[in-house]
């Protein structure tokens, strides 16, 4: 047996089945995630909504600056790992889409306090599906829970778990996706914008 069977061989008997070799480490304040951002005017409407709540429901308000909707956390990632990342997103060919956040969600157990839409494009499933399968194909350790979009209001949260639909809800129009990079900032943290990809517009995506 060549030397490089033999390594190869003892490769693959250390590592165990479905484990990443680049599985990212989840707690750190410099994390690496894929997510939609909103335009200035849409980051308003969703600031106004963080408004309606008091302030004592929480000690971890979302900055009105570092709104977004997640597609896929990272977690803490290596530097080295940023253009296997961007080519990954190079390579999606999703259209854009309309969001329409109506509904304001608690989760007890994660005592996190969101706003979702009622009814979830399929566009947005297919491309959240689509950048995780393709991390995952990259090497990327992305877990098995379901996707599921919202934008975090808060964090650490206080909150009965009842719904409450918004009488107005806010349209986003999403017309790109981004990756960003969290950094420490203050007490808090800050989102950076490492790149961004287009998504295409409707009718070139049925082209």
């Amino acid at each position: 047996m060549s030397i490089s069977n033999l390594l190869a061989k003892l490769l693959k008997t250390r590592l165990r089945p479905g484990k990443s070799p680049r599985a990212p480490y989840k707690k750190t304040r410099h994390g690496l995630f894929f997510a939609l951002c909103p335009e200035e005017s849409v980051r308003q409407e969703l600031a106004a909504v963080l408004a309606l709540f008091p302030r004592q429901l929480s000690d971890d308000w979302t900055s009105p600056a570092n709104l977004h909707m997640r597609l896929a956390m990272l977690g803490g990632a290596e530097a080295e790992w940023l253009n296997d990342l961007k080519a990954v997103a190079g390579a999606i060919q999703s259209p854009d889409f309309e969001l329409s956040l109506d509904r304001i969600t608690y989760w007890p157990q994660k005592q996190t306090l969101g706003l979702a839409p009622s009814v979830v494009p399929a566009a947005l499933e297919r491309l959240a599906a689509d950048l995780a399968g393709r991390l995952d194909t990259a090497g990327f350790e992305m877990g098995k829970h379901p996707y599921r979009p919202y934008v975090t209001l808060a964090r650490h949260a206080t909150y009965p778990p009842t719904e409450i639909r918004l009488a107005q809800p806010i349209l986003w129009k999403a017309t790109s996706f981004a990756l960003l990079k969290t950094r420490p900032e203050g007490l808090g943290v800050a989102h950076e914008l490492v790149q961004s990809w287009p998504l295409l517009k409707t009718e070139e995506a049925l082209e």
